[in-house]
C-alpha cells in the first residue's frame, strides 16, 4: 500500500532516486558498483537482495606507442603499444594493410630485421566495448655496405683521364678513396669522386700511378 522507494549505491542514498525504477542517461566509470533500493510503507521497510552489480566497460585507448624504430640488419625489432580500457584485449598487427599471422599481443618482435621487414607497422586494439587503431610507426633495417663489383686496373697513356668505380649496396655507404691503402684521398686538383662510388682522376701522369682502392662505411 503506497510504497515509497529510496535507491542507494554501494549502501549510500542516492539523491532524488526515489521512483520504482532508477536510470542513468549517460554511465561513467564512477557509476560502477552495487545498487539495492529499500521499499517502505506504513506498515515496514523492505531491502532488494542481492545488490545488483553495475560493472561499466570503457573502450580502449591506445595510451603509448608504437614508436619508428631504426635497427641494423640481424638485431631484433620491438614494437609494443600500452593500452587503458576494460580488459580483456585483443590485438592484431599489421605491416601496411596486411594483417601479421600470429601477431596478436600487445607487442610485435620480429627477431631478427632485414631489408624485406622496413616499412609501416600499427595495430588494432578492441575490446567488447569498441576498437582503438594505432599511429603507424616505421622500421628502419640500416644494411651494412658489401662490394658487388670491386674497382678495377687501368693501364692509360700519359695525361689521359681516367675513372675507378666500385659497386656496393647497403644502406646510404658513405666512401673513402684511397692510394696505396693507406693516403686517405681528398678532391681537389687531378682528383675528384674522392667520397663518391667513382674516382676521377684528370690529365695523369707518372706520378699518379699507383694502387688505389675504397672503403665503404
Amino acid at each position: 500500500t503506497t510504497p515509497q522507494y529510496q535507491w542507494r549505491k554501494d549502501g549510500v542514498d542516492i539523491a532524488d532516486a526515489t521512483d520504482s525504477a532508477y536510470a542513468i542517461a549517460t554511465v561513467a566509470d564512477g557509476d560502477a558498483g552495487a545498487y539495492t533500493v529499500v521499499v517502505s510503507n506504513v506498515f515496514g521497510v523492505v531491502t532488494s537482495a542481492p545488490p545488483a552489480s553495475l560493472t561499466v566497460i570503457d573502450p580502449p585507448t591506445i595510451t603509448g606507442g608504437p614508436t619508428d624504430l631504426t635497427v641494423n640488419q640481424g638485431q631484433p625489432a620491438l614494437f609494443a603499444v600500452t593500452v587503458s580500457g576494460t580488459p580483456p584485449f585483443a590485438y592484431q598487427w599489421s605491416k601496411g594493410v596486411t594483417a601479421i599471422a600470429g601477431a596478436t599481443d600487445s607487442s610485435y618482435t620480429i627477431p631478427s630485421a632485414q631489408s624485406a621487414d622496413e616499412g609501416d607497422y600499427s595495430v588494432v586494439v578492441t575490446n567488447v566495448a569498441g576498437v582503438a587503431p594505432s599511429a603507424t610507426a616505421h622500421l628502419t633495417v640500416i644494411v651494412p655496405p658489401t662490394v658487388v663489383t670491386d674497382p678495377v686496373s687501368i693501364a692509360t697513356n700519359a695525361t689521359a683521364d681516367v675513372s675507378f668505380t666500385v659497386v656496393g649496396n647497403g644502406t646510404s655507404p658513405a666512401f673513402q678513396w684511397y692510394k696505396f691503402g693507406t693516403n686517405a684521398l681528398a678532391d681537389g686538383g687531378k682528383l675528384d669522386g674522392a667520397t663518391t662510388a667513382t674516382l676521377t682522376l684528370s690529365n695523369v701522369l707518372a706520378a699518379e700511378a699507383g694502387e688505389y682502392s675504397v672503403v665503404l662505411m
